[in-house]
């Protein structure tokens, strides 16, 4: 009975354990590299996934520099933006090219390896990129 015992409670902090080792999104420490956007999730829950027909590109420079090359509506042609980031204690900011700032700053995290953004003025609203390089045609 003792062994017994002892083995239920063996398997029941090895399976607390397992629980305990679900990842969950740490903050980011660094966004340098090229980026996709896989997802995109709204405040009312809507999924919106990106393909090659829409597509959001990232490039975060070692330099503070970014770059964003996106197509998002059929009938708008392709848009490249550049400016600069900064990233600290996890929250993301920067501005355009012309000194303006961005709308907002975004809490930034990884998990499992993808990049999540979260706006601060609208947490539900997710935005998930995945490492990728920036196709050539883009550039």
């Amino acid at each position: 009975r003792k062994y017994l015992a002892a083995a239920a409670a063996a398997l029941s902090l090895i399976s607390s354990c397992a629980k305990g080792s679900v990842t969950e999104a740490v903050p980011a420490t660094s966004v340098e590299g090229g980026w996709r956007l896989e997802s995109w999730t709204s405040g009312t829950g809507t999924d919106s996934a990106f393909d090659d027909s829409r597509y959001v590109y990232l490039e975060f420079c070692p330099d503070g520099s970014y770059h964003l090359y996106q197509k998002i509506d059929a009938l708008q042609g392709p848009v490249h933006i550049e400016g600069s980031y900064s990233l600290s204690e996890g929250i993301l900011s920067g501005e355009y090219s012309d000194r303006q700032p961005w709308a907002g700053v975004y809490r930034a995290s990884m998990l499992g390896g993808k990049l999540r953004l979260e706006p601060e003025s609208n947490p539900q609203e997710i935005y998930v990129y995945v490492s990728d390089k920036i196709p050539d045609s883009l550039r």
